[in-house]
């Protein structure tokens, strides 16, 4: 099993090698500065707070308390799917 990580190194060599990544006289130069995509930026809300409208799950499970989700498993599960 020794075998094995230096076949895994020597396989990966081979792969940056034919993709032509690898150590060359450039070596030593910086990457480019590439900027960031210029875009919208929106918030989702997820949750707004007092329940769990939108949400889909078991509500025997889940349910909302002072503002926050919470799980309370007090039965087993049922995981028939629901229409």
């Amino acid at each position: 099993m020794s075998f094995l990580r230096p076949l895994q190194l020597f396989i990966m060599g081979v792969a940056l090698a034919a993709a032509g990544i690898g150590l060359s006289a450039d070596a030593g130069k910086e990457a480019p500065i590439v900027p960031p995509r210029q875009g919208k930026s929106e918030t989702i809300h997820l949750f707004n707070g007092k329940d769990l409208t939108g949400w889909e799950g078991y509500p025997d499970l889940w349910s909302v308390k002072d503002g926050v989700i919470v799980a309370r498993n007090t039965a087993p599960l049922n995981t028939a799917p629901t229409s």
